[in-house]
């Protein structure tokens, strides 16, 4: 049965209606929030008529080894459901394979693991808005020489238009940072952290000297642990509430999540990440001011990525229940994207 132009037409624009109205008391957010996520929809970039690939971000991501696939897969799909245009995955040769088969939209690179990794690497970083190094990169040191020589070309080598490349440290990139306290002090670009509370209490033990058995309240040592890993450090500390973090301001993001804490979780946050810390840095390269007066464009794509992650997790659990995986909350991008961001 066939209805009638008009009545489908009526039909479209009410229960449209209805579902949005039920979606945004799924999602509802208190005044300071929806204010917040106001100047958080300026980082993205406009489509248009004169859009081409790569306009909206070329991420690296630096991770995947034998041990671990998935981590990688799930930064780099979220970096492009969140909008980025390319994600180039550098990964351990052993993985690449894997990593290519979950997937025909990541680009995989198997130089991580190679005994000439930097001159591979190098050619393809001029093309990158933003790095994430991090998820599934494994504890191996032939890897960790890798990536202390990818810091240091990065240091010296600032991409298009003469910026430098924000960098995201995520996961056992963090370990290595632990390891390495001193490596991104000079780095002229923005760093972002993503530490786990597990994660932070390293960075605050082998960076500040801080006793991992105090129990301090992290807002005491937050500000002083950016200012001594680098001059352009923003912290993103996950756990009950979120605080985004850099030398002057803390900023939480309280949005609703979910109970459940199954694996890959952090690595979609650090592939949101990614995105809109890019999307802050192609601002910046084209001249635009800063969006607001009380925090900075990277808090804001800090709060941003947080907001996103903790939606989707509470759809896809409130879908899933206890069954939810972390691909289920991918599945969720779309719907909470538009909500969020109004954007379809």
């Amino acid at each position: 049965m066939r209805f009638p132009h008009y009545f489908r037409n009526f039909l479209t624009k009410y229960t449209t209606t209805s579902f949005n109205i039920y979606n945004r008391h799924l999602f509802s957010m208190d005044e300071a929030q929806d204010s917040l996520l106001d100047n958080c929809r300026k980082i993205l970039p406009v489509m248009n008529e004169n859009s081409h690939k790569g306009l909206s971000g070329r991420i690296g991501v630096f991770g995947g080894s034998v041990e671990f696939t998935g981590a990688p897969y799930y930064a780099g799909i979220s970096a492009l459901r969140t909008g980025a245009d390319l994600v180039y995955v550098f990964s351990a040769s052993s993985a690449a394979p894997v990593i290519k088969s979950y997937s025909p939209e990541l680009m995989v690179l198997p130089y991580l693991d190679s005994e000439d990794a930097i001159e591979l690497i190098s050619p393809w970083l001029i093309r990158l808005h933003g790095i994430l190094i991090g998820p599934g990169l494994g504890r191996d040191e032939k890897t960790f020489t890798v990536i202390q020589n990818l810091i240091s070309v990065l240091k010296s080598n600032p991409g298009q238009n003469g910026t430098f490349r924000p960098i995201v440290l995520d996961a056992d990139a963090l370990f290595f940072l632990s390891k390495c306290p001193d490596i991104l002090k000079d780095y002229p670009g923005d760093v972002y952290l993503t530490p786990n509370v597990v994660e932070f209490k390293n960075l605050l033990k082998s960076v500040l000297n801080v006793d991992s058995s105090e129990n301090k309240p992290p807002e005491v040592y937050i500000e002083e642990l950016c200012k001594e890993i680098g001059v352009n450090v923003t912290i993103v500390l996950k756990g009950k509430i979120d605080m985004i973090c850099n030398t002057n301001k803390i900023l939480q993001c309280k949005s609703e999540g979910s109970f459940r804490r199954c694996g890959g979780q952090g690595d979609l946050l650090s592939g949101v990440l990614s995105t809109f810390v890019s999307w802050v840095a192609i601002r910046r390269s084209n001249n635009l001011p800063q969006i607001m007066d009380k925090y900075t464009d990277n808090m804001l794509a800090g709060y941003s990525a947080c907001s996103l992650t903790r939606a989707c997790n509470k759809a896809a659990f409130q879908s899933k229940g206890r069954t939810m995986l972390t691909t289920d909350m991918i599945s969720e991008f779309s719907r909470v994207y538009s909500l969020l961001f109004y954007e379809t």
